[in-house]
């Protein structure tokens, strides 16, 4: 990914209410520049969307020729290329600003891919896509070579699927099941698996799965910040936590579970309660009765602690009358000579 500072601008900007009431601006390259690289109609593969020049003259509510135009100075400083007539467009170097996170992503554009309108300009995307993902390694370029295919001019859909179904079909796993390794992934990710405490969305988090050679570090974080995770119910599912690659964040210094938090009241501190106690079924009644008993008296005595502090510090102060002499005025005096 290009280094540098940058902005995050959502694309559903365009629709808002508040930013369509605002003043628009003139026909230009650098208006048409931005709606290229936040627009709507983007799609999961980095720089490549359908479109067509009447559709995006219309939503920029510029006239066709405004919108030539502007489009010729992309054009010719090699930033977008377009096939209008097969309704394509491309941002060539999108995909250095738009990295796949891991292989997974990658497969994941396979739909996407095949949606895109064939033509000559989505092969020459596809070589300019195959030539990047090396660099990130072979199993990008696998991902991608597998379940997106290259479009090219002898190509023709419909022979290629009479092919598919002269073949036979691949057989099955016997008991017509998938085999385990579909089904449950790689044993690196089985062992994160298990280790996981929320057993939500599995085959979301396959698809987060970053490699098996982040394992270690992966369990080495859950180590230290599972005991952190009280609730059940607040726990990130585990594609989230994969996504956010939250094995990366940085373990605080003494890492422990968190305390309870002390309420304040009338301006003092007042110990935490303490959590209820799972009280244990003993061998007999009597022992039950008493377990129970001192546990209220503790709680009993905790409540009194916290009273008392409250009233001390809620008296109102006390003040000392004396004489001139600085000897000490009794209250009958005081009242007397008043």
């Amino acid at each position: 990914m290009a280094d540098g500072r940058y902005s995050k601008i959502f694309r559903r900007m365009w629709n808002d209410e508040k930013f369509r009431a605002l003043s628009a601006p003139q026909p230009c390259g650098q208006w048409l520049w931005i709606r290229f690289l936040s627009g709507t109609e983007l799609g999961p593969v980095p720089g490549l969307f359908a479109a067509r020049e009447s559709g995006l003259a219309d939503v920029l509510k510029w006239s066709l020729k405004s919108f030539r135009e502007s489009f010729s100075e992309l054009s010719q400083l090699g930033l977008a290329k377009a096939d209008w007539e097969a309704g394509l467009v491309w941002i060539r170097h999108a995909i250095r600003y738009n990295e796949p996170a891991n292989p997974n992503v990658v497969a994941s554009w396979e739909d996407a891919w095949a949606e895109l309108p064939e033509c000559q300009l989505k092969s020459e995307a596809y070589s300019m896509l195959c030539d990047h993902l090396k660099s990130r390694g072979q199993s990008f370029v696998e991902s991608f070579t597998s379940r997106c295919r290259n479009y090219s001019s002898n190509h023709c859909p419909n022979q290629e699927h009479d092919q598919d179904q002269d073949q036979e079909p691949p057989k099955a796993p016997q008991g017509g099941r998938k085999s385990k390794s579909l089904r449950s992934g790689s044993e690196a990710f089985g062992k994160f698996w298990e280790s996981y405490p929320r057993k939500v969305g599995k085959g979301q988090a396959l698809r987060a799965w970053p490699g098996d050679d982040l394992l270690p570090e992966i369990l080495a974080a859950l180590e230290w910040q599972k005991p952190t995770w009280r609730d059940p119910k607040f726990v990130k599912h585990p594609s989230t936590w994969l996504n956010g690659r939250c094995w990366e964040d940085e373990k605080p210094a003494g890492a422990q579970a968190p305390f309870f938090a002390s309420p304040r009241v009338a301006g003092s501190v007042v110990p935490a309660r303490r959590p209820s106690r799972p009280i244990v079924k003993t061998s007999t009644p009597e022992e039950e009765a008493e377990r129970r008993r001192r546990y209220a008296e503790e709680a009993k005595a905790e409540t009194n602690e916290v009273i008392a502090d409250v009233v001390k510090r809620a008296e109102p102060p006390r003040v000392k009358l004396v004489r001139e002499d600085g000897s000490p005025l009794e209250m009958p005096e005081a009242i007397a000579g008043g």
